[in-house]
């Protein structure tokens, strides 16, 4: 939608203007169960991922769908199929630029499979439903897959509890 689009614009602008980066979404559970076909998915990232790089903002991260799991219950993105619709994204460029990639994980104790990591740019772990120990916990696991030993990146905790503590067991 147009009107969507330029808003998204005005926010990209508005967050480059005071140096933030973005974080953008294109999928959530009760949307993406609307696509018929699911395969739909990938032509759209596809066509979200061309237009943002045209945008020439260098701001965004992008988290292609919120909260892949399996009772999603829309295998295109259930945890196994992630690293499909991350190669998809990456392989959108401009001018040999990508947008950096990743899917987040539900909260608890949820963490990405090998090979979501080894698809993804960057990790997005929610802290939902955990207490301060149980996300240190689970960033700790992360931290000690081979995955993520062989090629370290950026955590980025995008959905936490109520607790403030979890601000402090995510660093």
């Amino acid at each position: 939608r147009p009107a969507y689009l330029d808003r998204l614009q005005r926010i990209l602008a508005a967050a480059d203007q005071i140096g933030m980066a973005v974080i953008v979404n294109y999928f959530y559970v009760r949307q993406a169960k609307r696509l018929k076909p699911p395969e739909l998915v990938y032509d759209i990232a596809e066509r979200v991922t061309d237009w943002l790089l045209q945008t020439n903002f260098r701001n965004i991260l992008v988290d292609v769908a919120n909260e892949a799991a399996p009772w999603w219950k829309f295998p295109v993105l259930e945890p196994n199929n992630v690293p499909r619709i991350i190669r998809a994204v990456k392989g959108t460029t401009l001018n040999g630029r990508s947008l950096p990639v990743t899917v987040s994980t539900g909260g608890g104790k949820q963490i990405p499979t090998e090979p979501w990591l080894d698809a993804e740019d960057f990790t997005a772990p929610h802290g939902n439903g955990c207490q301060p120990d149980q996300l240190r916990d689970k960033l700790r696991r992360v931290k000690d897959t081979a995955a993520y030993k062989r090629r370290p990146r950026p955590i980025v905790v995008n959905e936490d509890s109520v607790f403030v503590e979890n601000l402090e067991a995510a660093v």
